[in-house]
């Protein structure tokens, strides 16, 4: 099982929309994937910054490591998502954090 949520899918989707009203219905920012991630995670990787805005907006912290160390920032790098990283280090994202491999 992947441990994924309906607000994982509408991060990695972009769908802000369903990302607001599960929020509003009680979401847990604090949710994890069987491998740690995010929503923040997911969101950076997939390039969706106007979900990254919303979760911050709700309080959701940038600076989560996964299971090895990743941030969203990483995930984003890994990822290409060059607008996802602007957005994650104008917003205060450690670009010297190292993850498990250091």
């Amino acid at each position: 099982k992947d441990g994924l949520s309906p607000l994982h899918y509408a991060c990695g989707e972009g769908h802000l929309g369903i990302v607001v009203i599960l929020l509003e219905r009680g979401g847990d920012l604090l949710a994890q994937d069987k491998d740690g991630d995010t929503y923040c995670h997911i969101a950076a990787a997939e390039g969706r910054v106007e979900i990254l805005k919303e979760l911050f907006l709700q309080g959701s912290y940038l600076h989560n490591q996964n299971l090895i160390g990743c941030t969203p920032l990483h995930a984003a790098a890994m990822r290409g998502s060059v607008g996802a990283i602007k957005w994650l280090l104008q917003n205060g994202a450690d670009p010297r954090a190292s993850d498990s491999e250091g």
